[in-house]
C-alpha cells in the first residue's frame, strides 16, 4: 500500500459522489452538492483538528500511527 493509495481512495469517493450527486435532476444536483462539499469541509477541518491534538499528544510517530489505525479501520 503506497499513499497514492491513501490519496487515491479519497478522490474515488468524491467521484464516485459526485456522480451520483450530478444524475439527480437540476433542482436536486445544487442542494445535493451543498451537502456533499459542506460535509467534506466539516469532515477534514475535524480531522485536522484531531491531528494537530494527536501531534501535540502523542508526537510525529503517535500521531502518523493514529492515522494508520484510524485509518485501517475505516476500510474494514
Amino acid at each position: 500500500m503506497g499513499l497514492g493509495e491513501i490519496g487515491g481512495s479519497g478522490l474515488l469517493w468524491l467521484i464516485a459522489h459526485q456522480t451520483i450527486v450530478y444524475s439527480q435532476g437540476h433542482p436536486d444536483r445544487s442542494r445535493l452538492n451543498a451537502v456533499l462539499m459542506g460535509g467534506m469541509f466539516i469532515g477534514r477541518a475535524n480531522g485536522t483538528g484531531v491531528g494537530r491534538q494527536a501531534l501535540a499528544l502523542l508526537g510525529w510517530q503517535g500521531a502518523c500511527g493514529l492515522a494508520v489505525r484510524l485509518w485501517s479501520g475505516a476500510r474494514d
